[in-house]
Parts: structure tokens; C-alpha cells; sequence
């Protein structure tokens, strides 16, 4: 899923989680990890498999400092990340079902 939004180069970015049943109902994860790449699938500022205690609805997931920080090789007006989000939940039938998505936006590289 590609965001709309454009993050700003070592500012605040919210990337807001929602999740839905083979049903299409909102539901609440019993369990919650993120992770952040960059295009070459590297770690970024050790955000691999953050948990997040206490999944909602809507989870918020706010990245800030070193999370949009970027190096000095990455000289394009905007780069590519990659926010990966890995849930589980329990359906009604009581079986456990993994969830797997990949959130892609853009950082615009601030030249100031």
C-alpha cells in the first residue's frame, strides 16, 4: 500500500495501522510488530520487529529523528521506505490468522 503522505527529512511521520477479517470487520490484532527498510531492504535506525503492547482498532505508529533521518548517499528529492507490519488475531472459528503488509512512502530529502 503506497501513502499519500510525504514524511520531511528528520521530522514526524504518523503511519496509522488498520486491520480487517476475511469478512472485511475491523478487528484488533492479539499481537503487533513493525519494521523499517530502506529500498535495499536494510534496517533503518534498528526498527526490526518493534512490538507494539497494545494493538487498537487504529494503531499509530509514530516515526520521528533517525527513523527519517537520510544518508548522504540518498540524493534524490524524495526516497522510498518501507514500514512492514506483521499481526496476528484470532478469528471466530478460535484459529489464529497471520497478517502481513508492506506501507511504502516517500521522505523528501531537505537540502537545508
Amino acid at each position: 500500500m503506497f501513502l499519500n503522505k510525504i514524511a520531511q527529512e528528520r521530522s514526524t511521520f504518523v503511519v496509522s495501522l488498520s486491520f480487517e477479517d476475511e469478512n472485511g470487520i475491523s478487528i484488533i490484532p492479539d499481537s503487533l510488530t513493525w519494521s523499517l527498510f530502506d529500498k535495499e531492504g536494510g534496517v533503518i535506525n534498528s526498527r526490526l520487529n518493534v512490538v507494539m503492547n497494545t494493538p487498537t482498532e487504529v494503531t499509530d505508529i509514530f516515526l520521528n529523528g533517525d527513523d527519517l533521518q537520510l544518508s548522504n548517499s540518498e540524493s534524490e528529492l524524495r526516497v522510498k521506505r518501507f514500514l512492514v507490519a506483521e499481526a496476528i488475531y484470532t478469528a471466530t472459528n478460535g484459529n489464529p490468522y497471520p497478517i502481513k503488509d508492506e506501507i511504502i512512502f516517500f521522505i523528501e530529502n531537505l537540502k537545508v
